[in-house]
């Protein structure tokens, strides 16, 4: 075959050798390849044996995790579930529009989530006994069955340690038996991802608020930063906040900011602003947000004021009650858009009815829009993509984790 000039073209064979020098670094090519998304990165493993070492290494999934997540524009999208009566729907949209991105497919309907966290899914499987707990990554579309817990009728929790890139899910058994601060006791089993086995811990945790079956369960209260699980509670006839970390595998209390507290708080929600912890307050004379510092010393007050403006009492008056915390989809979250200033809030406009809005509201304008309508519940949650369990020999395709399913690993 000749080319415009008349010459012929050179055919490409396999034995035309790049010169050694020609080739990337191993360290520059892993930069690049961190910042790619995971389909492609699945794709790639094919390429040779040296991009496949590298792609399924623990140390390159843990830097994907981070770089690709933080550095890549998927960082303005949120994770949407549309729960229908046999069947929940995972999409990906833009923080500020209504359109569908991306298609993460179905899960069927007999699969409760009950935790969702860098990019990976808990759920429990009904009617099961015991009950069957699966591990899901919904950007790859695998699965993995865990392994009977050894607690019965306990509560799950999924998250994650950021020090040893370890996914944990907890296991909490309460006992029934109470403190005279009305805390309660309950006995601990934790699954390692990177162990594949459960461990019953030896010591129970005694201080779980009593009410925690009912905060460890609902996903619209629970907040998850920095490798600790936040959400807020009573103890001791005080509204705190309670901590699950899920590095060293306990549970504390810590205090809510003063402005926080007191009568005239009319709302009050924790959510992550960039990688911190913050809360925010809307009080009959101004709207805040606090942010926790990382490293703060014992003994001193770790929140920082980083937003202070009016509050919202007549454009907005449905946001000022906590219906739209108290009655949202049980799984939702209440995200913030930085960029925009804007809170991402799933409502349940009615309970009857079972209507359901997504709105923006902009905490500087008090402006509320609707994004979307849908018919169906929703969940919300931050979209991450992750590597984790695309490698793993005893994971189940989708095909496999819809229809199949049964084997244990």
């Amino acid at each position: 075959m000749k080319n415009k000039s008349g010459n012929r073209k050179r055919k490409f064979t396999w034995d035309d050798e790049l010169p050694e020098h020609s080739y990337l670094p191993t360290e520059l090519l892993t930069e690049v390849l961190a910042r790619l998304p995971v389909k492609t990165l699945v794709i790639f493993r094919l390429v040779c044996k040296l991009w496949c070492s590298i792609i399924d290494s623990s140390d390159f999934i843990s830097m994907h995790l981070n770089v690709y997540n933080k550095n890549s524009s998927r960082h303005h999208h949120v994770l949407a579930l549309l729960a229908f009566r046999s069947r929940y729907e995972l999409t990906v949209r833009p923080s500020d529009s209504s359109r569908k991105t991306g298609d993460l497919g179905r899960i069927p309907g007999s699969y409760q989530i009950v935790g969702n966290c860098n990019g990976l899914m808990l759920m429990k499987k009904y009617p099961s006994s015991p009950k069957e707990l699966v591990l899901y990554n919904p950007c790859i579309r695998k699965s993995l069955i865990l392994p009977t817990c050894p607690l019965e009728y306990a509560v799950y929790i999924l998250g994650f340690a950021p020090s040893s890139n370890e996914y944990k899910v907890f296991a909490c058994k309460f006992s029934g038996r109470f403190s005279s601060e009305n805390l309660e006791e309950a006995t601990i089993a934790v699954y390692s991802l990177n162990d594949r086995q459960w461990r019953v811990k030896p010591n129970c945790w005694t201080n779980i608020w009593s009410w925690g079956r009912v905060d460890l369960t609902d996903g619209k209260r629970r907040v998850f930063c920095g490798g600790v699980l936040y959400w807020i509670g009573c103890a001791s006839n005080h509204l705190h906040i309670m901590c699950v970390d899920f590095e060293v595998e306990k549970f504390s209390i810590m205090k809510l900011p003063e402005a926080a507290k007191g009568s005239n708080i009319i709302v009050k929600f924790l959510f992550v602003l960039g990688e911190s912890l913050a809360i925010y307050v809307m009080s009959l004379k101004s709207s805040r947000i606090f942010v926790m510092e990382k490293d703060h010393q014992h003994n001193v007050d770790p929140w920082r004021l980083w937003f202070r403006g009016d509050p919202d009492l007549i454009n907005s008056p449905f946001l000022l009650s906590n219906r739209f915390i108290n009655l949202g989809y049980p799984f939702s979250k209440i995200l913030y858009v930085e960029e925009t200033n804007a809170f991402l809030i799933v409502i349940e406009t009615s309970r009857v009815r079972k209507s359901y809005r997504l709105i923006s509201y902009n905490i500087k304008t008090h402006q509320q829009k609707e994004l979307i309508k849908p018919r169906n519940a929703m969940y919300l949650d931050t979209y991450v993509e992750s590597l984790v369990l695309h490698a793993q020999k005893n994971s189940r395709t989708e095909f496999d984790f819809l229809s199949l399913m049964e084997e244990r690993t």
